[in-house]
């Protein structure tokens, strides 16, 4: 069991060393891609060295492996920081902030609750732009809010429930499976604009496009960042969209992988 959790960690390093390089990346958040935060920011870099979390279970089977890790960039000297799994990570400075309400200081090697914690639980949605949170409030129905890194300056900004999102160009996109669609708000909250209703699930920005897999027939498209524009690709499309050193890939609807 072990020494499968161990490869799993590896092959895991592998694929976010990949996105890490890719020049495609649009996301604002230092030490993170588009596409990592379409699939939970599990990983983050930081000055040479790759932080993850690693979940305390794998599709139901118990994970004794599971906790807050770092290694270097070649994926060796893997060291287990905490036994908790902090969840996403995001880098704020010269510190990785976590969905659940903790931060690592590397020079320390200390892992302490922020002050925030207490204030809010963060739902699927979570992404961290400089001082500010942006994240869907499980105390209020996943709606979309903001908030500092210090606690202050609660604010909601969207009465619709959020499933995913990032930021891009002063623009938080977000999905929203009710009512189904890819949305786009100001992060200050003004301009919410519904971009396209076609039910999608995974997004990630890359090249100014927003590339979505479309929840209502499965298939690939793009949209512009305006939403005045959509393409269509395939229909064999899926879940867990990213962006690898230019290429886009995900994990289609027949279990097998694809790329375009």
């Amino acid at each position: 069991m072990k020494k499968r959790i161990i490869l799993t960690i590896f092959a895991l390093l592998l694929g976010f060393s990949m996105v890490s390089c890719t020049s495609a990346s649009s996301s604002v958040n230092a030490g993170n891609t588009s596409g990592n935060i379409n699939n939970g920011a599990r990983f983050v870099t930081l000055d040479e060295w790759v932080y993850f979390s690693v979940a305390p279970s794998d599709r139901g089977i118990p994970n004794p492996e599971s906790g807050f890790y770092r290694c270097d960039l070649q994926g060796q000297n893997i060291t287990r920081l905490d036994n908790r799994d902090l969840g996403a990570l995001f880098v704020s400075g010269t510190k990785i902030v976590s969905s659940t309400g903790y931060s690592f200081d590397p020079k320390t090697q200390t892992v302490s609750q922020m002050a925030w914690a207490d204030k809010i639980t963060a739902g699927s949605a979570f992404v961290v732009v400089k001082d500010t949170i942006y994240f869907s409030n499980t105390n209020d129905q996943n709606k979309l809010y903001s908030i500092k890194l210090d606690g202050t300056k609660l604010k909601k900004l969207t009465d619709i429930a959020v499933d995913k999102a990032d930021v891009y160009q002063g623009w938080i996109y977000y999905t929203s499976l009710e009512p189904k669609g890819l949305y786009r708000i100001k992060t200050d909250g003004e301009g919410n604009v519904l971009l396209t209703n076609l039910g999608t699930a995974d997004f990630v920005i890359s090249d100014d496009l927003v590339y979505f897999i479309n929840g209502n027939q499965s298939d690939l498209s793009s949209i512009t960042l305006n939403g005045d524009k959509v393409v269509h690709y395939t229909l064999n499309g899926g879940h867990h969209l990213n962006v690898i050193n230019g290429v886009l890939s995900w994990i289609s609807i027949y279990s097998s992988l694809i790329e375009k």
